[in-house]
């Protein structure tokens, strides 16, 4: 695992074997991992994005992350905090909570179903404080729940159940 400190200032935490823990008020370039989470707490700042393939991405109030979000198999999950580019995942649920902002869309992409992954669709869960700039992409069936007061961009593809 790479854990990066309260305050810490770095151009970048990268791991292939293992999850990333950002602890309070660091400063980041990039984020990115192929087997493991992404847990980013309060006050972070990461400059371009933060991703992984095989693991959760967590995000913490008053974080912003200047780019994207991502994961291949895991959920994301944005507390509180701002995404400046797009929110995309094959499958994984993502649950936008407590006033966050995704100023670039979601995307969810078709997953190659090789039989070991996810088949069920796919939980999207706004919150009625948060708001989704962009367009909400999704190419695998997906059940959208958007709270009343909740602004979000156009709703593109064939198979969303609105809960």
């Amino acid at each position: 695992d790479v854990r990066v400190g309260r305050g810490a200032t770095a151009s970048e935490a990268k791991t292939v074997n293992g999850s990333i823990h950002v602890e309070d008020d660091a400063r980041l370039g990039n984020v990115s991992t192929v087997y493991g989470s992404v847990d980013i707490a309060e006050g972070v700042s990461i400059e371009h994005g933060a991703k992984t393939v095989n693991g959760d991405v967590e995000l913490r109030h008053r974080s912003r992350v200047g780019g994207g979000v991502g994961t291949v198999n895991g959920d994301i999950e944005i507390e509180g905090a701002e995404v400046g580019g797009q929110i995309t995942t094959n499958n994984g649920d993502i649950d936008l909570k407590d006033g966050a902002r995704v100023h670039g869309g979601i995307h969810v992409r078709k997953s190659k179903n090789w039989g070991w992954k996810k088949s069920d669709p796919i939980d999207v869960n706004i919150c009625s404080t948060c708001v989704v700039e962009g367009e909400l992409r999704f190419e695998r069936p997906v059940r959208l729940r958007v709270e009343n007061g909740a602004k979000i961009g156009t709703v593109i593809g064939d198979e969303v159940t609105r809960l």
